[in-house]
């Protein structure tokens, strides 16, 4: 069987609608054959948990993971052609590979090697689709045992759900920030403790920054925060009903930090110089 054909992302095409089609290349690429059977199953079943290959939750997953994404890829992408963005806990690589065709630098830093060995293939395989080399070095490391200055000018930090994994958050934070470029872009989407789930739910809490210790602690250190909202409030089910009704709702219920299970905080360097 031929497999369908991959899109690959322009700057000229880079809207919410194409990078809605450069996730459905995940059920595309399944059939590519250049993941081992074991790969392809770690691949699968990432994407089923996270919702993309889930019938009853494709919609939340276009919400919770695609809307947030694309404002954060605007948002590094805007100021330079090719910016160096470091991706922390940058998985199979989805959102890494996507920046980088659009012309990004990528730094990806994982402890998670089988994750990483998929996100070699993958690059292997846009890069030979696309006919150019991808800027990507991938670092198999825990994120506090890296000399970020080897890195730098680091012109953008990107995390989805993996900041809060890395405590303590100050430790990481001020490792960071000796190799930030003075205009620093940083768009991190992660959970968020101050909303109804940890309170209700003991093992959902966690001692990681709340959304308004994070904007305070960027603050602090010179930035200047461009967006901060709640990344989705209704949960998988009440999707099904009406995306876009339900994308009203959820749009006003994440205006209060009590609603929104995840944030994502989208920040600029502008007094650090």
């Amino acid at each position: 069987m031929t497999p369908g054909a991959l899109t690959l992302p322009t700057p000229a095409s880079a809207t919410e609608q194409q990078l809605w089609s450069w996730y459905g290349n995940v059920v595309r690429e399944l059939e590519y054959g250049h993941l081992t059977p074991a790969e392809a199953s770690i691949f699968r079943e990432y994407y089923e948990e996270a919702g993309l290959l889930s019938r009853h939750k494709v919609a939340f997953f276009r919400r919770h993971f695609c809307e947030t994404f694309f404002r954060a890829s605007r948002f590094l992408l805007a100021r330079r052609d090719r910016p160096h963005i470091l991706d922390l806990g940058c998985g199979t690589g989805s959102q890494a590979i996507y920046l980088a065709l659009l012309g990004a630098r990528i730094t990806g830093v994982d402890m998670d090697g089988p994750a990483l060995e998929i996100f070699r293939k993958r690059k292997a395989l846009y890069e030979r689709l696309s006919g150019k080399q991808l800027d990507i070095e991938l670092v198999e490391r825990s994120a506090f045992d890296i000399d970020y200055a080897s890195f730098a000018p680091i012109d953008g930090v990107y995390s989805m759900f993996a900041f809060n994994m890395m405590q303590p958050s100050a430790d990481l934070f001020a490792a960071l920030l000796p190799a930030l470029a003075a205009d620093a872009r940083i768009a991190i989407i992660d959970g968020n403790n101050a909303s109804w789930l940890p309170l209700l739910v003991p093992s959902r809490r966690r001692s990681v920054w709340s959304p308004k210790e994070f904007a305070a602690q960027l603050t602090s250190q010179g930035f200047k925060v461009h967006e901060h909202q709640g990344g989705i409030s209704l949960p998988p089910p009440f999707w099904l009903v009406s995306p876009p009704a339900m994308k009203l709702l959820d749009t006003a219920l994440n205006k209060h930090w009590f609603f929104p299970i995840s944030h994502q905080i989208l920040a600029e360097g502008h007094s650090r110089c």
